[in-house]
């Protein structure tokens, strides 16, 4: 199961759970402890929770101490299904927890319908796409700007906006950037490209080719909203050469063939 972090948390429900904010993100931390008899409780594996409300980012991670406090109590095997066991008791005791406090929500693909896109932050200050309302076919991308500088695009002139990620399509998917309404419609900015194409195989920087339609300098700041990513299936097809095509009612009929 995955788990994303409910868009509605808010700092105090977070302290009151237990978190602790370091700057950026909120860190939560429970520690699984052995008891032997006789011997001192030792700790044995720590699993740190993060949070960042910002980037509306929940995580996780597993910790534990490199084996020096355990591994005379038990042989090697022993430990591994031990501490696996320990890990999932953990996280599932925890996870259910944070969930009934509407901290987190869960996934569950096959009911939801969702999926899930891999993305590499080249940028801290980079921020993720996100679908704005609930039936949105497009995600809203995100000007990366850094040390407050802003981007003035001239009447007729083009500017490459970067927003600091790579992503990773799945294989047989296509990435669409298309412009959005009110950015295009109102303040005459669109990609140049008219469609921006990202190929599944490609890893390098999601970049948006904005072109200034209108008759005014624009300027583009950190965090304005500058395009929209649709995710497609795709298919490739071998191109087979024939000496004829198959009839149709139209024909070679082009431009202007149907009337207005």
């Amino acid at each position: 199961m995955n788990y994303i972090l409910n868009k509605n948390i808010s700092d105090n429900i977070l302290k009151n759970y237990g978190y602790r904010n370091n700057g950026i993100d909120y860190t939560y931390k429970i520690v699984a402890y052995y008891n032997k008899m006789g011997k001192r409780k030792q700790p044995i594996i720590f699993i740190r929770f993060l949070v960042n409300i910002k980037d509306n980012i929940f995580n996780y991670e597993v910790i534990d101490n490199d084996g020096s406090v355990y591994h005379h109590f038990y042989n090697r095997t022993f430990i591994k299904n031990r501490i696996v066991d320990i890990i999932n008791k953990l996280l599932n005791k925890e996870l259910n927890k944070m969930e009934e406090s509407e901290i987190i929500e869960m996934i569950d693909n096959t009911k939801k319908n969702k999926n899930i896109i891999n993305i590499k932050k080249l940028d801290n200050n980079a921020k993720l796409p996100t679908y704005n309302t609930n039936g949105a076919a497009g995600a809203d991308l995100y000007a990366c700007i850094n040390n407050g500088d802003k981007i003035l695009i001239k009447s007729n002139e083009t500017a490459f906006i970067h927003t600091g990620l790579a992503i990773e399509i799945p294989k047989n998917y296509v990435g669409l950037v298309f412009a959005r309404s009110g950015l295009s419609c109102k303040e005459g900015l669109a990609p140049a490209n008219k469609v921006g194409v990202i190929d599944s195989d490609y890893r390098g920087e999601l970049m948006v080719v904005l072109h200034n339609h209108s008759k005014a300098a624009k300027i583009v700041e950190n965090g304005d909203r500058i395009a929209q990513l649709i995710i497609q299936p795709i298919e490739q097809y071998y191109f087979n050469v024939v000496d004829e095509l198959e009839e149709s009612l139209r024909g070679d009929g082009g431009f202007g063939s149907t009337g207005k």
